[in-house]
């Protein structure tokens, strides 16, 4: 049997059977040193390696040689015995004296360096400090006695994990310049029941993290970190870990959100800043629900919803709806915050599409964003999840409060007033006092832009523009300001419409003017006595009548709106004038009176007043014509802007003529045969100091003088001019006029 190699175990129970063998064995301990295990050895000897583990060897062995036939032994049973104990006891010592110490070594290769040198258990392989990438990692182990080995596999930046390698292969790539992101390591056999292998990296932004463990994820993932650094370690089972063992790895949570939709309903979600809701269909977002792709940290996400006659809701959580369903109600702007850890990792972003405005800017963590007083409904919405320290949007312009204008006005003998706001009145009105100077302001603009404006000055014209509070017109001068333009730039105009009225001297209150049209008077020498201006969101309600906000004096005009209208046909009604002047008006701005009906319906005296006395067909009890007041009342049934100027004078009636205003007057007929003004007939048209007058009392507008009541004074045909001496001579002061 020389030269024989047997197990371990069977060698054992071999020696306790023939204890005539001379037995002399060495272990090797874990120094090295060779010591005697028996104190008897022939020259033939038994050696043996334990692994220190019993039940753990994999190829301990030894090599016999067994006595020639010429040796002899003699032993007795006892001895027998003892040389049995003694094999049991040399068989657990030479367990606790294999060779289990195992080491490990790596190396990396790093980007714009290459490979770097091997480094051993827990040493620093890569870089720190110089934000250069870990591209590949070639790990091996120096196993002793043990069996077994090592696998490792990486995260790399556009590939995703990679498949395990072993021993000494590359983990990542090399020449590719993609950064590996996170790794796994384990040990694998009879290693892995004696050892523990830790390792843990360095992170971009991150720095270290906590040590990962036996195949354990170290790294991150999703945020595009790149590795920089890796130690490692190989522990025995009974060791502590080096440090934490927290947070080795770090996967990036994900958003999603859904919007339900005005006519469409709930869209399917979407994720990380793609686009919720519709871009350029006019159709709002009513519920928007939010989620996290980690379930744990729903939670931790809150938002609201600002609704169209509801105002700000209340917080939700994620998976809830904010907003409404099914109530027609659009939501106009959104906060959106994390909490707990989530909020220590990352940042939320979201921005929204706005009606009648587009994209807004970036909010974050809980900011607001979207409109509120403008009644723009949100379109669309993005929302990111970003993690703390990688890029992120500019944040600005999120969020637009409907603003107010402030203005003020500089008074004839009171100076200064204090300022108003939004559709208040500045100056006065009933005391003839002129508006000299004007500042107007939008106090804590929030919107980018400005509010222009200049005035038109008595003896000076129109002035430049100014802007932002300050003076347009003059102080301390005694000039009155006549007319004022108006005007928003940069977003402002792109979210407003202003809106401006006057109170003119002699006009009262023009109508509204927007966005740099004039208002007030030019030509007449009338002030301005008191302002109204007014912000008013992009599209929205005008806050009055709009238009006839600027009257320019002219030179000439004829309203050529105005139809003749005849009292002989085709009503015949010679004592009916009134009601066919009063036609007239009220054609010329679109109104279709029937004649007969207006001549039937006369208010008639006594029941009224004022009213017409005497039958407007036969002349039958004829008194006197309905006077203006009573007129005046009656137009009222089918147009509101009508207005009794009784005492006004030929400077009055010019003015409004000149303005495109026909005017209704009492004077004498064709018939005249005493001083009583009893004819009503309209003027549409000035030129060259005279009227040009409609009267009604000719059967065709072609008429011409003489072919009516043959009075040489009046008979003036159905159209004439009449010069404004003669007006003068027949005019009483009755009149009306419709704007």
């Amino acid at each position: 049997m020389r030269n024989k190699k047997f197990n371990y175990v069977m060698l054992t129970c071999l020696l306790a059977n023939i204890a005539t063998y001379p037995v002399v064995g060495l272990a090797e301990n874990p120094t090295g040193d060779k010591q005697p295990t028996q104190t008897q050895a022939s020259d033939n000897g038994i050696s043996q390696v334990n692994s220190g583990n019993e039940g753990l060897l994999d190829s301990g062995s030894v090599e016999s040689t067994p006595p020639t036939s010429e040796e002899t032994v003699e032993t007795t049973s006892s001895e027998a015995a003892t040389k049995t104990t003694d094999s049991s006891e040399k068989a657990t010592e030479r367990t606790s004296v294999q060779n289990l110490e195992v080491g490990i070594k790596y190396e990396a290769h790093v980007q714009n360096i290459g490979w770097q040198a091997a480094v051993n258990n827990g040493e620093l392989a890569g870089t720190t400090g110089k934000n250069l990438a870990l591209e590949g990692l070639k790990i091996s182990l120096d196993k002793g006695d043990l069996s077994g080995g090592i696998e490792y596999k990486s995260h790399v930046r556009n590939i995703g994990w990679q498949n395990w390698v072993s021993e000494g292969q590359v983990a990542g790539t090399v020449g590719k310049a993609l950064p590996t992101e996170a790794y796994q390591i384990r040990l694998t056999g009879e290693i892995a029941d004696h050892y523990n292998v830790y390792y843990r990296v360095h992170t971009t932004n991150l720095g270290w993290l906590d040590w990962a463990k036996n195949g354990e994820m170290a790294g991150s993932e999703g945020f595009a970190y790149n590795v920089q650094a890796i130690e490692i370690k190989l522990l025995k089972k009974s060791e502590t870990p080096p440090a934490n063992t927290t947070t080795p790895y770090v996967k990036k949570t994900t958003i999603n959100y859904q919007a339900h939709v005005q006519d469409i309903g709930w869209q399917d979600a979407v994720l990380d800043g793609k686009t919720a809701g519709t871009t350029g269909r006019n159709k709002g977002i009513e519920g928007l629900k939010i989620n996290l792709s980690d379930s744990a940290a729903a939670a931790n996400i809150q938002y609201r919803a600002h609704v169209r006659n509801i105002g700000w809701q209340d917080w939700v959580t994620g998976g809830q709806l904010a907003g409404t369903v099914g109530r027609a109600l659009p939501t106009e702007a959104y906060e959106i915050k994390l909490t707990g850890d989530l909020a220590n990792k990352y940042d939320v972003y979201y921005r929204v599409h706005s009606s009648n405005v587009g994209w807004l800017g970036w909010a974050k963590n809980g900011q607001s964003a979207g409109t509120e007083g403008f009644g723009f409904k949100v379109e669309a919405v993005q929302i990111k999840l970003i993690p703390k320290y990688n890029s992120a949007p500019s944040v600005g312009n999120s969020f637009l409060k409907s603003e107010q204008v402030a203005y003020q006005t500089h008074v004839k003998n009171i100076g200064w007033q204090s300022a108003v706001i939004n559709g208040d009145v500045a100056g006065t009105t009933g005391k003839n006092l002129w508006v000299e100077g004007l500042k107007l302001s939008i106090p804590n603009k929030q919107t980018n832009g400005s509010v222009q404006y200049k005035a038109h000055v008595r003896n000076i014209g129109w002035q430049d523009w100014v802007a932002d509070g300050q003076l347009s017109g003059t102080v301390g001068r005694a000039l009155p300001t006549e007319a004022y333009q108006i005007k928003l730039t940069g977003d402002l105009n792109k979210l407003y419409d202003v809106y401006y009225r006057v109170h003119a001297q002699n006009f009262g209150w023009l109508g509204w003017a927007k966005n740099g049209q004039s208002a007030g008077t030019e030509g007449y020498a009338y002030h301005v006595e008191a302002i109204q201006v007014k912000l008013v969101p992009k599209g929205g309600a005008a806050p009055g009548k709009v238009g006839d906000a600027f009257r320019v004096k002219k030179t000439s005009n004829i309203i050529s709106s105005v139809p003749y209208v005849s009292q002989y046909t085709p009503v015949f009604a010679p004592w009916g004038c009134a009601a066919a002047s009063m036609t007239m008006l009220l054609r010329s701005k679109g109104v279709n009176v029937d004649l007969k009906y207006a001549q039937d319906n006369l208010p008639m005296y006594p029941e009224y007043k004022g009213g017409q006395k005497g039958n407007v067909y036969t002349g039958e009890g004829f008194g006197w014509v309905i006077t203006p007041g009573t007129l005046t009342e009656y137009m009222k049934r089918w147009y509101t802007n009508v207005q009794d100027i009784s005492g006004t004078n030929a400077q009055g009636i010019k003015n409004e003529v000149l303005a495109g205003n026909p005017v209704l007057y009492y004077g004498y007929s064709s018939y005249q045969k005493d001083t009583v003004r009893n004819h009503a007939k309209v003027i549409v048209g000035y030129k060259n100091n005279q009227f040009l007058v409609y009267d009604p009392l000719y059967y065709k507008e072609s008429d011409g003088p003489m072919t009516g009541g043959k009075n040489e004074k009046y008979d003036k045909g159905a159209k004439h001019w009449l010069s404004v001496s003669d007006f003068n001579k027949e005019f009483g002061g009755g009149a009306i006029v419709i704007r």
